[in-house]
């Protein structure tokens, strides 16, 4: 994904996987959610954990009953995740 996102962008980027604890307690100490969203943090610093499980490996065949077409991933995706005109809010993202 890492190499995907510089391909797209031209950038070379940098990933540094924070300890869980250490992750939510920035994101409470910039207040980057509000105060009512943090329980939000908790599943959210534990998704690599998830995906090094490979607990997003499998698509579940009612995905695609549901939606009426195949599910794309994320290298179909890319042309329109990373259109010139998409705006992304990077608020979050000072000072990491």
């Amino acid at each position: 994904m890492l190499e995907l996102c510089a391909a797209k962008t031209g950038r070379k980027l940098d990933l540094r996987i924070l300890p869980e604890a250490e992750a939510i307690q920035w994101h409470i100490d910039h207040e980057t959610l509000p105060k009512e969203q943090e329980s939000f943090l908790t599943g959210w610093a534990t998704m690599h954990r998830a995906w090094a499980k490979g607990e997003c490996d499998y698509v579940d065949p009612l995905l695609e009953k549901l939606i009426k077409r195949r599910p794309k991933g994320i290298e179909e995706l890319q042309d329109e995740l990373f259109k010139e005109d998409l705006q992304v809010d990077t608020n979050d993202f000072v000072g990491i």
